[in-house]
């Protein structure tokens, strides 16, 4: 989970400076087809740049928790929170509303915040996107063209996930998350596994279970060291385990 909320932040840094980005050349191409220049100064984009990584922190990553939570999945939704965490320093930042600024530059000056927001929103959404992952149709195919697909117990089983890790660092082996999908209440992750003797995947849906995947002696070799696994399954080259 902590790693999830880390990788999260780290995409909504970057989907923050994308959205101002975005939101400040629109303003600009705008002031400059009514003659003016002034929305185009580059202090804009970095000042908006800062407030809107704060911003996406502190509200835009307990909003995608919530998210997570409810299953909300869609660009739109993402485009709407992060409007809405937006509206707070647009509401701060734009005052007073009867002032001649406003009167001249409010609609540039919520297009520039309020647009940062929206568009930030669907990038993280987009980024999330392109980083999601369906692991049972992922498969590591060994040289005799044998694929093994084991299923070592229930993937909300700290316990199990803890005496895997332990036995990996025992045969000298490392275990990272590489990549993770969300989808409601059910999350599904995987890891890559690396040993002496090569590489495996693992496999994390809190709906079907715990996997190893990949080269069948070394899938072997780490069920038996573990005393893991119930069900072993056998693929033909270039296919995938149910």
């Amino acid at each position: 989970m902590r790693g999830h909320i880390l990788s999260g932040a780290a995409l909504a840094v970057l989907a923050s400076i994308l959205g101002v980005t975005v939101a400040v050349l629109s303003s600009c191409g705008i002031g400059l087809m009514q003659g003016t220049d002034t929305l185009c100064s580059p202090l804009i984009w970095f000042v908006g740049s800062l407030v809107a990584i704060v911003t996406s922190l502190v509200g835009g990553l307990p909003m995608w928790l919530l998210f997570r939570r409810f299953g909300l999945e869609r660009h739109w939704q993402y485009a709407l929170g992060g409007m809405l965490c937006a509206l707070p320093g647009w509401y701060m930042l734009a005052q007073p509303f009867d002032s001649a600024r406003w009167h001249h530059a409010g609609g540039f000056d919520s297009l520039n915040y309020l647009g940062s927001g929206a568009f930030g929103g669907f990038f993280f959404w987009l980024l999330l996107k392109s980083m999601r992952h369906d692991p049972n149709n992922a498969a590591h195919v060994d040289t005799q063209g044998q694929t093994v697909k084991l299923r070592l117990g229930a993937a909300t089983d700290e316990g199990l996930f803890s005496r895997l890790r332990e036995q990996i660092r025992a045969l000298g082996g490392t275990i990272e998350d590489v990549e993770w999908d969300l989808g409601g209440s059910r999350q599904l992750t995987a890891y890559l596994i690396k040993l002496p003797g090569g590489q495996l995947q693992a496999l994390a849906d809190t709906e079907d279970g715990l996997f190893l995947q990949g080269d069948g002696r070394l899938v072997s070799l780490l069920a038996q060291e573990s005393r893991l696994g119930v069900a072993l399954q056998r693929n033909p080259a270039g296919g995938a385990g149910p």
